[in-house]
C-alpha cells in the first residue's frame, strides 16, 4: 500500500511542477492577480505537506523553502524582483530533480491481510504505449470484420443463385411431368431430391440471416469500442502548450528579451501520438521566433512597441485536422537579407531574386541549409531547422506555411490530422495502382461525359463543376506514368482542394471511401514528395497516400496532354541555365510537361552536351559565368549539327535592346521570367517543336 502511495506522489509532484513553473512565469507578468499567487503557494503547500506524509523530506524542505520565498505572493500589488523569479525557478528545478532521482521505498514486510472496503477511484491512468496497442487491435479486428462482412456478401450472393438455380430445375420437373414417356417414378425421386435440396437452402439462408445478424451487431460494437478508444488516446492540446511557457521565458532571458507566451485554443483535442510528433517541431517554430521573429529592447522601443514581445500559441479545430500556429510582433521576415542570401548561395541570380514574390521567398526557408544567420549561435546560424520541421509534420500527414507582415510579426501555422492511426481516406485507382487521398482534402468525386470537357485547344482542359471551371490534369502523368484520359470516352475525376488551390484529377476509376489504417512508411517511399503516408486497405493490401497539398503545387506545371502526343517519344530539352533554383523549377515544370531534360550550368557545359547528346530543343539563359547565352547561341547556330535547333531564351532581361541581341544572335523564342507561367511555358515549347513532329 505505501509502495504505490509513494509511486502516486512521485507521479502528482512532477505535474505540480509543472504546473508551478507556468504559475510563476505568468505570475511574473500579472502580479496583481491574487488568486494566481494563492493558488501557486497552495501547490507549494501541498507538495510540502505530501512529501513528508510519504518520507520526502528534502523535497518538504525545498517546498517549504520557495512557500517562505514566495509568501507574499498572494498579496495584491506584489512583484517578484528577477531575483526572486530566478531563485524560485531554480528551487522548483531542484524539486523536480530530486522528484526523477527518488526511488520508492522497499515495500514493508508482508501483514495479515485484512480485509477492508474501498472506495474505487474516478480515475484510471493508462499508458499511451497500452493505447497505442489497443488502437493497433482495433484497426485491425475492423479490417478482419470488412473482410468478414465481403465474404457474407459473397455468401448471400451464392445463396440467391443457388436458389434461382433450385427454381429452374424445378420448373424443368414440372414440364417433365407433362411429357408422358417419362418414368414419373424416376421422377418421384428427383422431386424428392429437390426438395431436400430446398430444405438445405433453406436452412443455409437461416444461417446466413444469423450471421448477417450477428455481423451487424459486431459491427456496431466495434465502431463504439473503436470511438470510445479514440476518445481515449485524445488530450487536450493544453498539455503540450504548457511545457513551452518556462522554456520560452528562460531562452528570451539568456538573450536579454522580455517575451510572454499566450495560449489560446488549449481545450482542442489531439490524438496522443501526433501531439508526441509536433512537440519537438513546435518548439523549434517557438525558439525560432524568439531568436529571429523577437527584437532586442532598444530596437522594439525605436519602433513604439512594447517592452515586453508576445509569442501567441493557438490552436483551432478544423474538420479532421487541427491548425496550430505561433505568432510573433516582431520585425517580419527580412526579404531583403533572403533575396541576398539566395544569390550569395546560388539558389537565385540577382535579376531573379528582385523578381520573386514574397510569397515565393517565403518558401525559401524552408529549404536544406537555409539560413541568413551570418554567424552560428547555439540556436541559429547552422542552416538546419525549418527543413527540419516541415520534414518532421510531414511525417504526421500534416503541412507547414509561413506567412510575414513587415513591421508586424510573423506566423508560422502547422496543420496535422487529430489522429494518424485510423482515418477516411477516398480510394482511387491509376492505371493498375491504388492510391488514397485523405477524404477532408477531396470535395467531390465526378464522372464527366467526353462532351462535356471544356477544350480551347490549349494543352489543359477544364471541367464546369459547381457553377465554376476548374482546370483538369491527368494524375496519371503527375505521377509519371501513362495519361489515363482517353480521346472520346468519359473521364472519372475528383475535385480536390488545399487552403487555397482547387482543382480536378483525372483518373483510372474511384473506389469509394473506406476507414483506413496509416503504416510507417519504407524509407525509399518516404523520400518521394508526393506520397504522404500507406495505409492497410480492408482487403490487407497496402495502398499509397498522396500529398494532396503537393499534388496542387505540382499540377500548376502539369498539363493534360493530348494521347497522340503523349503515346510518342519524350522530346529532349537542353536547359542552360547557371541558377540551381531555376534549374530546379524548370526540371520539375517540363519533366510534368512531358519532356526529357539535360542540365547545364553555362554555354561552355551547353555545347559540350550538344556534342554527345541529340536533343529537339535548347532553353537558355542570357547572364551566364564562363559563356553567356548570346555566345552560346551563336555557337549553336554556327555547328551544323545544331544549326536548325530551336532555341529559346529564358531571361530576366526584356528591354528593346535586349530582345534585339537575342534575335540578332539566332533564338528562335524569347520568353521573359517575369511573365513565367508554367502551362504556358510548356505550351509555347510544344508549339515550337510542332513543326518537327509534324515532319516525323
Amino acid at each position: 500500500m505505501r509502495q504505490r502511495l509513494v509511486a502516486r506522489f512521485l507521479e502528482l509532484a512532477r505535474e505540480r511542477v509543472e504546473r508551478l513553473n507556468n504559475d510563476l512565469v505568468a505570475l511574473e507578468q500579472r502580479s496583481d492577480d491574487a488568486e494566481l499567487g494563492a493558488r501557486l503557494l497552495r501547490e507549494l503547500h501541498t507538495i510540502k505537506g505530501e512529501a513528508r506524509m510519504t518520507g520526502f523530506q528534502t523535497i518538504s524542505d525545498h517546498a517549504h523553502a520557495l512557500e517562505d520565498l514566495l509568501s507574499s505572493a498572494r498579496e495584491p500589488g506584489w512583484h517578484p524582483d528577477s531575483v526572486v523569479m530566478e531563485r524560485a525557478l531554480a528551487g522548483l528545478d531542484q524539486i523536480l530533480a530530486l522528484v526523477d532521482e527518488a526511488h520508492p521505498p522497499e515495500p514493508a514486510p508482508a501483514t495479515p491481510y485484512t480485509p477492508t472496503l474501498v472506495t474505487p477511484s474516478a480515475i484510471l491512468r493508462v499508458s499511451a504505449a497500452k493505447l497505442e496497442r489497443q488502437s493497433e487491435h482495433i484497426a485491425d479486428l475492423l479490417l478482419a470484420q470488412a473482410r468478414d462482412d465481403r465474404a457474407l456478401a459473397r455468401l448471400q450472393d451464392r445463396v440467391h443463385a443457388s436458389t434461382a438455380a433450385l427454381q429452374g430445375a424445378r420448373d424443368l420437373l414440372r414440364q417433365l411431368r407433362l411429357d408422358r414417356g417419362v418414368d414419373h417414378r424416376r421422377l418421384l425421386g428427383l422431386d424428392q431430391s429437390l426438395e431436400a435440396l430446398a430444405l438445405l437452402g433453406r436452412q443455409v439462408r437461416d444461417a446466413v440471416t444469423d450471421l448477417s445478424d450477428s455481423s451487424f451487431d459486431r459491427r456496431s460494437l466495434l465502431a463504439a469500442l473503436d470511438d470510445d478508444v479514440r476518445d481515449l488516446r485524445l488530450v487536450p492540446i493544453s498539455q503540450l502548450f504548457a511545457e513551452y511557457p518556462r522554456a520560452i521565458r528562460d531562452l528570451a532571458a539568456t538573450q536579454g528579451k522580455d517575451v510572454r507566451v499566450e495560449a489560446r485554443g488549449g481545450d482542442v483535442e489531439v490524438d496522443k501520438q501526433v501531439v508526441d510528433l509536433i512537440a519537438e517541431p513546435l518548439l523549434h517554430i517557438l525558439c525560432n521566433a524568439v531568436d529571429h521573429g523577437v527584437e532586442p529592447a532598444a530596437v522594439r522601443a525605436a519602433a513604439r512597441k512594447a517592452p515586453q514581445a508576445v509569442l501567441i500559441l493557438a490552436a483551432r479545430q478544423a474538420g479532421q485536422q487541427v491548425e496550430i500556429s505561433v505568432t510573433d510582433d516582431g520585425p517580419g521576415l527580412n526579404y531583403e537579407a533572403i533575396r541576398a542570401r539566395a544569390v550569395a548561395t546560388g539558389l537565385l541570380n540577382a535579376d531573379e531574386a528582385r523578381s520573386l514574390s514574397p510569397t515565393r521567398l517565403t518558401e525559401l526557408i524552408f529549404r536544406p541549409g537555409f539560413t541568413t544567420r551570418e554567424g552560428v549561435t547555439d540556436l541559429s546560424g547552422r542552416g538546419v531547422g525549418l527543413e527540419v520541421v516541415r520534414e518532421r509534420i510531414a511525417s504526421a500527414q500534416g503541412h507547414t506555411r509561413a506567412q510575414s507582415w513587415p513591421g508586424s510579426g510573423t506566423r508560422f501555422v502547422i496543420t496535422v490530422p487529430t489522429s494518424t492511426v485510423l482515418a477516411q481516406a477516398l480510394l482511387v485507382t491509376v492505371g493498375d495502382q491504388i492510391f488514397a487521398l485523405p477524404s477532408e482534402s477531396v470535395l467531390a468525386a465526378l464522372t464527366i461525359p467526353a462532351a462535356e470537357r471544356i477544350d480551347d485547344g490549349g494543352d489543359e482542359p477544364r471541367i464546369a463543376w459547381d457553377e465554376n471551371e476548374l482546370p483538369l490534369a491527368d494524375l496519371g502523368l503527375l505521377l509519371g506514368g501513362a495519361p489515363v484520359v482517353r480521346p472520346d470516352e468519359p473521364i472519372a475525376a475528383i475535385v480536390v482542394q488545399t487552403l487555397h488551390q482547387r482543382r480536378a484529377l483525372a483518373v483510372t476509376t474511384v473506389i469509394g471511401e473506406q476507414r483506413v489504417v496509416h503504416r510507417p512508411l519504407d524509407r525509399l517511399a518516404a523520400s518521394v514528395p508526393s506520397v504522404q503516408g500507406c495505409v492497410v486497405l480492408a482487403d490487407g493490401a497496402l495502398a499509397l497516400v498522396l500529398s494532396v497539398r503537393h499534388a496542387l503545387d505540382q499540377l500548376a506545371v502539369s498539363p493534360l496532354r493530348r494521347p497522340d502526343v503523349a503515346s510518342k517519344k519524350k522530346p529532349r530539352v537542353l536547359v542552360v541555365e547557371d541558377s540551381v533554383l531555376t534549374r530546379d523549377l524548370l526540371r520539375d515544370t517540363l519533366t510534368l510537361g512531358g519532356f526529357e531534360i539535360l542540365e547545364a550550368a553555362n554555354g561552355a557545359e551547353g555545347l559540350a552536351l550538344l556534342e554527345t547528346n541529340a536533343v529537339d530543343l535548347v532553353l537558355t539563359d542570357l547572364d551566364m559565368p564562363v559563356m553567356d547565352g548570346l555566345t552560346f547561341i551563336a555557337a549553336v547556330r554556327a555547328h551544323p549539327r545544331s544549326a536548325a535547333l530551336p532555341v529559346a531564351v529564358f531571361s530576366t532581361r526584356a528591354g528593346p535592346l535586349d530582345r534585339a541581341a537575342v534575335s540578332q544572335a539566332g533564338a528562335t523564342e524569347y520568353l521573359p521570367k517575369a511573365q513565367f507561367r508554367e502551362a504556358d511555358l510548356i505550351r509555347r515549347l510544344h508549339a515550337l517543336l510542332a513543326p518537327e513532329q509534324a515532319a516525323g
